[in-house]
Formats: structure tokens, sequence, C-alpha cells
């Protein structure tokens, strides 16, 4: 019975080792050095992931050797790193080509302007310029279909809440 538990620890103890998961960390960087904040770490084939800080670094846990590691981060290339021995990761994302006028940003990611299924208003800061008005909330008040602006207030610095449906 003694050597019977002995073995099977033995053999727990190697499977433990094979499938040793790691701690990567490291920071995503654009080409000119700046920190990319919120770009995205994702093992891919998998929804396990996290986003970089301010200062573009990331911590990601229960990675195993041979993942592979995809960054992304909108108006950039995306990048895939397959993991092996290395703890630090550090990544730099080239600019994409992609006209960013036709990708829509959503709650729920971004997809491209011809493929979008709901409503999209947009306003620029022509539309608002010559719009006499004590603060941006205000001036966006009617402009945006779908869009209401409330003050709780009429003090000078009151919140204002927007409702979007």
């Amino acid at each position: 019975m003694k050597k019977l538990l002995f073995i099977i620890v033995f053999i727990g103890l190697g499977i433990a080792n094979i499938y040793a998961q790691l701690k990567i960390s490291g920071q995503v960087i654009d080409v000119s050095g700046n920190p990319v904040p919120g770009a995205n770490v994702v093992i891919k084939g998998t929804a396990k992931g996290t986003i970089t800080d301010i200062n573009g670094n990331y911590i990601l846990e229960g990675v195993t050797s041979g993942n592979t590691l995809v960054f992304s981060f909108l108006g950039y290339q995306t990048q895939e790193v397959v993991v092996t021995d290395k703890t630090v990761i550090n990544i730099k994302l080239t600019e994409s080509i992609t006209n960013l006028d036709e990708v829509v940003v959503i709650g729920y990611g971004s997809v491209k302007r011809a493929n979008l299924t709901g409503s999209v208003t947009d306003i620029s800061s022509k539309d608002i310029q010559d719009i006499p008005a004590a603060n941006l909330s205000s001036a966006l008040e009617g402009k945006l279909a779908g869009v209401r602006v409330n003050q709780v207030s009429g003090r000078p610095g009151a919140t204002t809440s927007f409702q979007i449906r």
C-alpha cells in the first residue's frame, strides 16, 4: 500500500511539473516608446486575458509554456507571441493603416461601420463650436439622437449625467 501511494505521489508531481503554469508580465509600447494603456492581452483560444494599465504594464497568470498570447489594441496591428520559459514579454505594437473613420467603437467591442447593425450618431467640434453653452454637456444637449443630458441642479460645477438608449 505504501509503494502504491509513493508511486501515485511521484507520478502526480511529474504531471504537475509538465503542466506548470507561469505568471507572465511585461509592457506594451508603441513604436515611439510610449506605453499603450488598455491594450488587450489574451491567451489565444480562451477567454482568459487582461488589459494593460496606464503605464502599459500587464500581469497574466495561469499561462502554460506553448500558449500563444495575442496583443491587440484599436489602431494597432495585432501581434501573437508563443510563450516559452520566459516570464517577461515586452511588446512593441505598430500602427495599423486601417482607416479609423470606418471603425466604430461600441460598448462591447469595435466593428467596421459597414458591419454595424445598430444606429450610430456622431458629432464633430465644428458642429458645436458656435453654440453659446457654459459646458460641453449643455452643447451636446439635443444634438445627438438617443442621448439625453440630465443636470442634477443649476449650481455651477454640478454633475451631469448622460442617458444613452
